[in-house]
Order: structure tokens, then C-alpha cells, then sequence
């Protein structure tokens, strides 16, 4: 018998436990509005910054670290790959247009959301070449660092079409 109410206080204990612990973690619906309007506006900062091909503007929101991991199509790239990647297409960009279709947020924690993207984008190389990106989606995972939303990983998926300009083209 003592061993039984042994069994059921340490029970009862690691459950209340767990559920302090449950509830330390859980955000307020006011929390995630706060943080969604910070994260919209982080997100913004990158398609503002990338449709004029403002590198350091969009190399802000990334997390300069070497555990940072970008995807582009499916090429892992490290934080210096990635921003490379960026500085190479800004390099033959003229300017680029996004338009949004969703932006959807995933609490993790108070500090670990991930934001969703999905919309397209109409860019103009400087060579006159224009170009489609649709469907653009982006996956990014935000973590709270010292104060600043940073991502800390990011996965990007686009197709790209090439749209004709030849007038006599019949598939514009």
C-alpha cells in the first residue's frame, strides 16, 4: 500500500509538473498577434528588399551563423552560400514584383514560429529577359535572438518561366 501511494504522489507530481511547464510555453492569443505583426513585418523587409535587389536589407533577417541552413529547389545551402546565391541574382536584376497569396504562422514556442509563404512574383533581368516565378513559396523558421526575429532556416521552392516578348509569339 505504501508503495502504491508512493507511485501515485510521484505521478500526481510529474503530471502537475508537466503541465506548468505545458502552460509556461503557451501564448496568449494577444502574444501571437504581437508576434505575427513583428514577423510580417520581418518578412516584408525581404520582398520589399528583394523585389529592388537590396542584399543587405534582405541578408539582415537571416541568421549569419553556421548552423543557419537555406534551401533553394532544393540545394542546401550555409548562410554564405545562400546570401551568395541572393547576391548573384540581384547582380542580373533589374526589379521584381511579389504578389501574396498566404502568409501563415506556426507557433512553436514564444521564441520558434515558422511563417509560410505562398504567392508569385513577374522579375525583369537586366538583359530585357522576363521572368515568372509561379508558384513562389518560402518556408522560413524564425527564432527570437537576442530581442530580433532572425531566420534561422529557410526553404524555397519556385518554378521558373521565361515569358516571351517576341510579338509574334502566340502564347503570350
Amino acid at each position: 500500500m505504501k508503495n502504491l501511494f508512493s507511485f501515485i504522489l510521484i505521478s500526481i507530481i510529474m503530471l502537475t509538473s508537466c503541465k506548468e511547464q505545458e502552460s509556461k510555453n503557451e501564448l496568449s492569443v494577444s502574444e501571437k498577434q504581437k508576434i505575427e505583426v513583428d514577423l510580417r513585418k520581418r518578412v516584408q523587409k525581404i520582398v520589399e528588399n528583394s523585389e529592388i535587389g537590396n542584399l543587405e536589407e534582405v541578408a539582415e533577417v537571416y541568421w549569419d551563423s553556421p548552423e543557419f541552413v537555406g534551401v533553394t529547389n532544393g540545394e542546401i545551402k550555409n548562410y554564405e552560400k545562400y546570401i551568395e546565391g541572393d547576391k548573384e541574382y540581384f547582380e542580373i536584376l533589374n526589379k521584381q514584383k511579389f504578389s501574396e497569396n498566404d502568409l501563415l504562422f506556426t507557433f512553436l514556442s514564444k521564441d520558434i514560429v515558422i511563417a509560410t509563404y505562398n504567392g508569385n512574383a513577374l522579375a525583369d533581368l537586366n538583359d530585357g529577359t522576363k521572368l515568372r516565378l509561379d508558384p513562389f513559396t518560402a518556408t522560413l523558421v524564425f527564432k527570437n535572438i537576442d530581442g530580433t526575429w532572425k531566420s534561422v532556416y529557410t526553404n524555397e521552392f519556385m518554378t521558373i518561366e521565361p515569358i516571351a516578348t517576341d510579338s509574334t509569339d502566340i502564347n503570350k
